[in-house]
């Protein structure tokens, strides 16, 4: 080997040196601090898709509930006594209506907490009113 070649393997291998050492020591920590940034982000919106979709499997359980319920009070009655207890209900229905009106913020709850207060605020409304209703405090129809 001349003395030129060596010269340049030993300039390679110092180049060669001084970027590991640059990678290990400056180029990677930016890199790995930059991931970190990016992998927050991301499980911060992972997060907040689940917490939305746990409030929407909350509220479709809630709704099922209701149904259901419903579904069990429900029993065969005369024709006449059909009409009577829907405009019952009609009536029921539109005094409530005019009892709970929901916040704005419960309209379109953003965040799981928020649901969680508009749902238990509602069920709390729901049972005064039907305590006033089976009182006779609302407009009922006459059995």
């Amino acid at each position: 080997m001349t003395r030129r070649r060596i010269a340049h393997s030993f300039l390679y291998l110092f180049l060669a040196a001084g970027l590991a050492l640059f990678i290990g020591f400056i180029a990677a920590p930016a890199i790995t601090r930059s991931l970190a940034i990016v992998h927050e982000g991301v499980l911060t919106k992972i997060h907040a898709v689940q917490a939305r979709g746990q409030a929407i499997w909350r509220e479709i359980q809630a709704r099922q509930a209701i149904r259901q319920y419903e579904l069990q009070q429900r029993q065969p009655m005369p024709r006449n006594q059909v009409q009577q207890t829907a405009e019952q209900q009609l009536l029921k229905d539109t005094a409530w209506k005019r009892f709970y009106i929901p916040p704005e913020a419960c309209k379109h709850p953003d965040v799981e907490d928020r649901f969680e207060i508009c749902v238990l605020r509602e069920a709390q409304f729901r049972k005064e009113f039907d305590r006033r209703w089976a009182a006779g405090r609302f407009a009922q129809p006459k059995s």
